[in-house]
């Protein structure tokens, strides 16, 4: 993902922020990811602070949460992912 976004430097001003489980197969379809898979911004496999750190670095300037879907209350899961990138 950082490899990605160091090659698109000076092209991307707005990035999505998700999270997904350790494991999960790629798949461009998200209808047929699992429920499950979704994890909240911190809680998945992905390595959040890197990718924050070169977002920075390449003029990313506004970042969208995007939770496709829950495991439980969509009010919680946006809470939990709030939560963790006030912390880093």
């Amino acid at each position: 993902m950082v490899a990605q976004l160091n090659r698109l430097k000076g092209r991307v001003a707005c990035v999505h922020l998700k999270d997904i489980q350790a494991g999960t197969a790629t798949e461009y379809n998200e209808g047929k990811v699992a429920k499950e898979a979704f994890q909240e911004v911190g809680s998945g496999s992905l390595e959040i602070p890197a990718i924050l750190k070169a977002c920075a670095a390449i003029g990313v300037d506004q970042y969208i949460v995007e939770q496709d879907q829950c495991p439980g209350s969509p009010l919680d899961s946006i809470r939990k992912s709030y939560q963790y990138l006030r912390s880093v």
